[in-house]
């Protein structure tokens, strides 16, 4: 895993605690231009989603899975459109096969906006008011890797996921008495999943985040598609 994605998955775990203990899910953000613009759009793109999932062990290693990483890419990208079509909104998968340069660039630009939403909108130490008043953020045109896709926006997912070994499971049992005593238990592996629908030019029209411990599996279809739900609580339908 390179730098900047340890350094956002390291920052997510963080807010993680501010997002589980404040409010479920937490209030999605949007750009004050966003109604008129999404009634514009016809189509949207979706961009390949970023999607990490570790294996958490009995001592509290977390180990990337490839394999299960892909499963989780699939699930997440089903669960989107079907979502989206529900909101009587056609999404088309983004996959140009020039493209997997600029959108792993994307994929790397969208994860520090997304760190920077979160300090900045959501953290009580270091949020900036006028960025609650006015939520204006950019990941830069998106024009190039939507060329061809007939698509007038853009949705970005980013999530990760834990998934205790057997070991890290029977631990949690064998410790629950103690737990009982002294308070400390291993926890459950997190799920975390942010969504943006972004413009073609790049502004970041409308953003959400949703975290859980213990509770989902993102490599499954159908534990993808109701942990998207809730964090696309808000997002408005389309007529008709």
């Amino acid at each position: 895993m390179n730098r900047r994605s340890r350094v956002h998955t390291v920052v997510l775990l963080v807010m993680l605690v501010a997002l589980l203990s404040c409010c479920t899910p937490p209030p999605y953000r949007m750009h004050p231009d966003f109604m008129t613009r999404m009634e514009k759009m016809r189509t949207i793109g979706l961009a390949t989603p970023d999607i990490k999932i570790y294996s958490l062990s009995a001592g509290g290693v977390r180990e990337l899975r490839d394999d299960w990483s892909a499963e989780g890419q699939q699930a997440v990208r089903e669960a989107v459109v079907a979502s989206f079509k529900q909101r009587h909104i056609a999404v088309v998968p983004v996959q140009r096969q020039d493209s997997g340069a600029e959108m792993a660039d994307l994929q790397a630009l969208y994860r520090a906006v997304s760190d920077s939403v979160l300090d900045h909108t959501y953290s009580e130490t270091e949020r900036f008011p006028h960025k609650m008043k006015r939520f204006d953020y950019t990941v830069g045109s998106v024009e190039k890797v939507l060329k061809g896709s007939g698509a007038d926006g853009m949705v970005i997912v980013y999530a990760f996921d834990e998934i205790s070994t057997a070991g890290r499971k029977t631990l949690k049992v064998l410790t629950s008495p103690l737990s009982m005593i002294t308070g400390i238990k291993p926890r459950s592996g997190y799920s975390a999943m942010s969504v943006a629908l972004v413009a073609a030019s790049g502004e970041v029209l409308w953003y959400n985040i949703h975290a859980n411990e213990g509770g989902y599996d993102l490599r499954e279809p159908g534990s993808a598609a109701s942990f998207l739900k809730l964090v696309l609580l808000g997002f408005p339908r389309r007529p008709s």
